[in-house]
């Protein structure tokens, strides 16, 4: 409470050239501190996941991909960002109970500059073939291996959560998530899909390609979890043991049934032979 405090009378004191330069140095260290995380390099062993083998040759056209980003659904958010911003500021400087409404209006503007900074330059927002996949955000690059990745969902962030806003620019992604990425950088990749300017159809067909390539392209039953169970070989001896569950009563039972018919067919009769004789044999009179 304190610190927040200290926050707005600080704001309060300053002009509005001062909360420039101040947004400037925050949207500075965010940009230093994505790129340097994204440097960094960790050796690591190799993940456990398993994709299913693509067949030798087989080069098909959901192996590689590239989207865009869409100036004019850049434009309308950059727009209404700063139209948000704009109000805040109004709001901030009219009504002095309002005052902390700065900060928020600070944000949103730099969000605004972050969006819009993202048109110059290569425009390319998503980028994967059949062993990498490369998301370009608002404040760097990052690339992660299909072998890698765990999980992948659509996801609606808060409009509190300010480390997904300042990752893609928008609360609608599909979140890619990874148990380790070998190639350095962060185990967490946004795709703002509303920026690539798509619509729901568009949406559909890019997650089932993103899944289908997730899993090296195998059919629809291995991307949606399920598979069906190859046909075991048959046993060397040609019962069915091997496929058949134990049942330890009826084993008893066949047990008990044997005994019994064994005890009901009647013995046959041995009849002994005399034991030969050997050495000298004595005649008695």
């Amino acid at each position: 409470m304190f610190g927040f405090s200290f926050v707005m009378s600080v704001l309060s004191q300053i002009e509005a050239a001062g909360i420039l330069v101040l947004m400037a140095g925050g949207v500075a260290w965010f940009c230093y501190a994505w790129r340097k995380r994204a440097r960094r390099h960790v050796d690591l062993p190799s993940s456990p996941h398993m994709r299913t083998p693509r067949a030798a040759g087989e080069t098909g056209a959901l192996s590689t991909g590239r989207y865009d980003l869409s100036v004019a659904e850049v434009g309308r958010r950059v727009a209404r960002l700063a139209l948000f911003a704009v109000l805040l500021f109004l709001m901030a400087s009219t009504v002095s109970a309002m005052a902390p409404l700065w900060l928020l209006g600070i944000v949103v503007f730099a969000l605004a500059i972050l969006t819009v900074a993202r048109l110059f330059g290569d425009r390319t927002m998503l980028r994967f073939d059949d062993r990498t996949l490369t998301v370009r955000g608002l404040l760097g690059e990052a690339t992660m291996r299909w072998d890698d990745v765990g999980d992948m969902v659509i996801r609606k962030a808060s409009f509190l959560s300010l480390p997904t806003l300042f990752s893609s620019g928008t609360r609608r992604n599909i979140q890619v998530t990874a148990r380790i990425n070998r190639l350095g950088g962060p185990e967490r990749l946004l795709i703002p899909y509303p920026l690539l300017g798509i619509g729901e159809d568009g949406l559909v067909e890019l997650y089932e390609t993103l899944t289908t390539v997730l899993a090296g392209g195998s059919p629809p039953a291995v991307v949606s979890g399920t598979a069906d169970v190859a046909p075991t070989a048959p046993n060397a001896r040609g019962d069915d043991t091997a496929s058949t569950p134990f049942d330890p009563d009826g084993s008893i039972s066949r047990y008990l049934a044997g005994r019994d018919q064994a005890t009901l067919i009647p013995r046959q009769e041995v009849t002994s032979t005399s034991r030969p004789m050997f050495g000298r044999k004595t005649i008695r009179h």
